[in-house]
C-alpha cells in the first residue's frame, strides 16, 4: 500500500490540488498530514475539505492552534498574525470546527505524526539541528517520525543508542531494518528551500521505500487568490522563490 504524507498547505489549493492528482495517479490508499493545512494562504475552505475529503489523518499545527486558541498568535511574526486574522474572519464554521478536534499528535502503523518537535508539542519547536533531531529521539517509540513546520524536507536516521546517525540526501529511499527516523515532508503550499515546486511525500510499505517528490503548480492563481483577498503582499511575492 501506498501512503501520502504531506505538510503546511497553507491554504494554497492550487498546490494541494497538484500534489493530489500525483497521489491519484500514484493510486495511493492513505494519508497523513502534518499539520498547517492553514494559514498565509486564501482559501483555508477549500483546502479543509479536501483534506476532509480524502480521510487523511491530521494533526494540529501551529496556525490551526492560533485558530483553537488566538492569543497564541501574538508569537507570530506581523506578516503571519495578519494572516491568521484574516483566516479567522473568513473561515467557515465547519472548518474551524474540524480544526478544534485535531489533536497535537498521531500515531498510525509505523508513523509516529507531530507538526514541529515531538518534545513539548503544544510550543511547535522547530526541528533543525543534529541536537534537535537526537532530542527528538527519547519522544516517540515508532520507527518513523513525520513532521513538518519548517517548511523544508529533510531526513535523519539513527539507531538506539544514537551512536550511527545522520542526514540522508536525495529523493529516495529505502528504511533500514535496525534505524529509526525522523522525516519532514516539506510544505505542499509555502516552500522554504529555494524550490517553489510544492514538496510532498510517497511511501511504498511493499517496497520499504520513501520518496520526496516536486510538483509545479498555478502560482501565479495562487498569488492572485493571496492579493484579491487582501492578505499581506508578501506572501503571494514569496511563493516565487520558494522561500
Amino acid at each position: 500500500m501506498k501512503y501520502g504524507i504531506f505538510s503546511d498547505v497553507h491554504s494554497n489549493y492550487d498546490a494541494f490540488l497538484e500534489v493530489l492528482k500525483i497521489y491519484e495517479k500514484e493510486k495511493v490508499k492513505k494519508f497523513i498530514c502534518a499539520g498547517d493545512i492553514i494559514g498565509y494562504g486564501a482559501e483555508p475552505d477549500r483546502c479543509i475539505e479536501k483534506v476532509k475529503e480524502i480521510k487523511a489523518l491530521c494533526v494540529m499545527g501551529n496556525h490551526e492552534y492560533a485558530i483553537k486558541n488566538f492569543k497564541t498568535a501574538e508569537l507570530f511574526n506581523d506578516t503571519a498574525y495578519l494572516a491568521i486574522k484574516w483566516h479567522a474572519d473568513n473561515m467557515s464554521y465547519l472548518s474551524k470546527n474540524f480544526i478544534n478536534n485535531l489533536d497535537f499528535n498521531i500515531t498510525e502503523d509505523i508513523f509516529s505524526v507531530f507538526h514541529g518537535s515531538a518534545f513539548e508539542p503544544e510550543k511547535f519547536h522547530y526541528v533543525l539541528s543534529t541536537e534537535n533531531y537526537l532530542e527528538n529521539l527519547n519522544y516517540f517509540n515508532t520507527k518513523v517520525l513525520i513532521i513538518g513546520h519548517t517548511h523544508m524536507p529533510d531526513v535523519f536516521y539513527f539507531n538506539e543508542n544514537k551512536k550511527n546517525y545522520g542526514r540522508i540526501t536525495g529523493d529516495k529511499f529505502f528504511l533500514e531494518k535496525d534505524l529509526k527516523y525522523i522525516i519532514n515532508a516539506g510544505s505542499v503550499g509555502q516552500p522554504r528551500d529555494n524550490d517553489k515546486r510544492a514538496c510532498f511525500l510517497i511511501y511504498d510499505d511493499e517496497t520499504n521505500i520513501f520518496y520526496i517528490k516536486r510538483v509545479e503548480y498555478d502560482i501565479e492563481n495562487s498569488m492572485k487568490k493571496i492579493l484579491n483577498a487582501g492578505l499581506p503582499e508578501v506572501l503571494a511575492y514569496r511563493l516565487l522563490s520558494g522561500i
